[in-house]
């Protein structure tokens, strides 16, 4: 058996040149796909997009730009138009602290990473990764200057 031959027989040829009409009809249909959309459809795409930015943001290695949890929640409510005052109110949470929220001055804690989950299905476990790995970070820059001097060595050295 002729493995390449093979398979170009059931998928056609690859590297076929289109001609001007089939060009044009697929134009058309990437055109149209996208306009056929619902206005929901798109911001759940936004969704996933933001939802993807997340979970880069987490896996980082590098030291990259700090990002509070609650920009992503705020980004969030941007793509879906909901205002911050709608959607305090319907997480049964006050306005201020949301917008504290969103700062970065209060936590996003897990009753938020919950409520956020069941709305937007994004992983309550997301979101706190995120809160975990910038209060790591910002534990390690203010405190450069401290050397913690900690091992399992030291721990259970026997003299």
């Amino acid at each position: 058996m002729k493995v390449g031959r093979y398979f170009d027989q059931i998928l056609g040829e690859q590297n076929m040149p289109l001609d001007q009409e089939a060009q044009e009809a697929v134009k058309k249909y990437i055109l149209n796909h996208g306009e056929n959309k619902s206005e929901k459809d798109v911001m759940d795409r936004m969704k996933i997009g933001l939802k993807i930015e997340m979970w880069e943001y987490l896996n980082l290695e590098e030291k990259s730009d700090f990002i509070p949890t609650g920009e992503f929640l705020n980004r969030l409510l941007r793509i879906y138009r909901i205002t911050k005052t709608r959607f305090s109110e319907f997480i049964d949470m006050e306005r201020t602290n949301l917008q504290a929220v969103i700062k970065g001055n209060r936590r996003f804690n897990s009753v938020l990473a919950k409520k956020v989950e069941q709305i937007f299905e994004i992983p309550a476990e997301l979101w706190l990764h995120i809160e975990t790995k910038n209060d790591l970070t910002k534990f390690e820059e203010s405190n450069r200057s401290i050397k913690l001097n900690y091992s399992l060595d030291k721990l259970i050295k026997v003299n």
